[in-house]
């Protein structure tokens, strides 16, 4: 008669030593600061859900009839540089940079909590490049 044990368990139980290690290892694997699970989809990873969900649905607007709604081109984790006065502040990363069949280029966030951090990147990239951030 076979029982199953996880990696450390005995017949007889779990030494204190061995106790402790598994406590250890079970709070070093952290959730997420709002819980998202990074999930992978098309052979690309998300950060979460909601992402992998945003980019099926560009995928599906390829094939759009209107010409204003059909994607050409989707760019997936696309970093912009934010420079002040030849000072570097910090990086945007967009989850999409989408390309429509009339010629528009969108930067796209799938966004589930607006933080501070998001909107104070949000209002440089329009005041250093001029973008402003769609968000999904």
């Amino acid at each position: 008669m076979s029982k199953e044990y996880d990696d450390f368990d005995t017949p007889r139980g779990l030494t204190p030593a061995q106790k402790m290690l598994k406590q250890k290892m079970a709070e070093s694997r952290q959730r997420s600061k709002y819980n998202n699970v990074k999930v992978r989809w098309n052979d690309m990873w998300f950060d979460s859900i909601y992402e992998m969900n945003a980019a099926k649905n560009l995928e599906s607007m390829r094939k759009a009839k209107n010409k204003r709604d059909r994607v050409v081109d989707v760019q997936y984790q696309v970093k912009f540089h934010i420079v002040v006065n030849k000072a570097k502040i910090c990086d945007y990363i967009a989850d999409f940079v989408v390309e429509f069949a009339d010629g528009r280029v969108e930067v796209i966030d799938a966004k589930g909590m607006r933080t501070s951090v998001y909107r104070l990147k949000q209002k440089m990239m329009k005041a250093v490049h001029g973008i402003d951030i769609v968000e999904m």
